[in-house]
């Protein structure tokens, strides 16, 4: 009998949810991780607040079940934190994608 697993492998990063608490600081969760428009969006949206030198306020990042809304907070944390081999890995992705690690480099210039 011939059954899905046969012809489907899962990549390992894929086997388990991401967990904000868990995996902040640490590359393994970013490693795949694609970064879509959406994801750009957001990262315009928090960079432009921090730019602009808000103060306080609040994100909330909504979705539904298994939408990858951790991930973007595991990708934004890392993007935003210290210097270090996540926010490198995070700023490659970036970079990648779309040329935004200059725009999160330019808010850190501003500390």
């Amino acid at each position: 009998m011939v059954v899905l697993a046969d012809h489907v492998d899962v990549a390992g990063r894929f086997a388990r949810s991401a967990n904000v608490e868990r995996d902040a600081a640490l590359t393994e969760p970013l490693e795949g991780y694609v970064v879509t428009a959406r994801a750009i969006d957001v990262v315009h949206r928090v960079s432009a607040a921090a730019e602009a030198g808000s103060a306080g306020g609040a994100w909330s990042i909504t979705g539904p079940y298994c939408s990858g809304k951790s991930s973007l907070a595991l990708l934004l944390d890392a993007s935003f934190g210290p210097a270090g081999p996540t926010r490198d890995a995070a700023l490659c992705l970036l970079d990648a994608a779309s040329g935004l690690s200059g725009v999160t480099e330019r808010e850190r210039e501003r500390e």
